[in-house]
This record gives C-alpha cells, sequence and structure tokens, in this order.
C-alpha cells in the first residue's frame, strides 16, 4: 500500500559559512524539489570508420530548484543568503531530505550552492509560485533504510 504524496515530506537544508542553517520545507502540493546532474554520465563519439569511443565522466555539478509558495518564509532567507553572496559570504552546503512512506530517507548532497536564478516577481491575485536555482559541486544521491 502506498502513502500519498506529501510536499513536508520534502525539505532543503543550506548551510552558510557562518555555521547558520537555512530551511525550506514543502507547504503545499505545488512545492517542488529537484536536483540533476549538469553532464551526462557517459559521452559518445564516433568516428569517421564508425568505431565508437565512450568517455564516462564523473559527473559532481549539478543544479537544485527549490519552488515555494508566493508568502513563505523561505523567500525572506534567501533574500538574506542571496545579499550575503553578493558580499562574498558563501554557503557550504545543500542537503535535499525526503522522508519516504516506508520511513526511508533519501538525501542529495552537495557542496558550494550557489542562487543563479532568481525567482521573478509576479504580484496579483494570482501570484506565481516562486523557484530558486543554485548551482552545485560534489552532488551525491544517497538512501538510507529506516531503522526496523
Amino acid at each position: 500500500m502506498s502513502t500519498p504524496y506529501s510536499a513536508e515530506n520534502h525539505a532543503l537544508y543550506l548551510t552558510t559559512s557562518a555555521g547558520t542553517v537555512f530551511a525550506g520545507q514543502g507547504e503545499a502540493d505545488s512545492d517542488f524539489i529537484s536536483a540533476e546532474f549538469t553532464n551526462d554520465a557517459v559521452s559518445s563519439v564516433e568516428g569517421a570508420k564508425g568505431d565508437v569511443q565512450d568517455s564516462i565522466r564523473v559527473a559532481k555539478m549539478g543544479t537544485i530548484t527549490f519552488t515555494n509558495q508566493w508568502g513563505s518564509d523561505f523567500n525572506d532567507n534567501m533574500n538574506e543568503v542571496f545579499e550575503n553572496q553578493k558580499n562574498g559570504s558563501y554557503m557550504l552546503k545543500a542537503e535535499i531530505v525526503r522522508t519516504g512512506p516506508t520511513g526511508n530517507v533519501t538525501v542529495v548532497s552537495a557542496t558550494n550552492p550557489k542562487i543563479v536564478k532568481l525567482p521573478s516577481y509576479t504580484l496579483g491575485t494570482n501570484a506565481a509560485d516562486r523557484a530558486y536555482v543554485f548551482n552545485v559541486h560534489d552532488m551525491q544521491f544517497t538512501e538510507r533504510t529506516a531503522p526496523s
């Protein structure tokens, strides 16, 4: 039996060089966290005679996108983080934590997260969700089994 999706089971934690941790947690089903590697893990090249060479890459760079509701406190936190980033104070670590229906925990961890794209600010009765895009280094995916 599967458990329905719940945004509350997903969280993004950002640790600054001063040790401050900013957390963004899903507040509604429209909230979303995604992580993806920037480059493909394998690239193939075909020569003039049809021979193929594969290059296996150690993919470590990636992007994390966190979309949240317009009125979330996380927006204020990210404005502070971005101002600090402009002044040379960077975040050291980003972690996405997802608790699954069986208690398993999936963690996406990365270093050097930097905001590369701020959300557009739409005001009005149909204000859009806000998406923050971070470039990250040394991204890794791990899963831990819940204790029985």
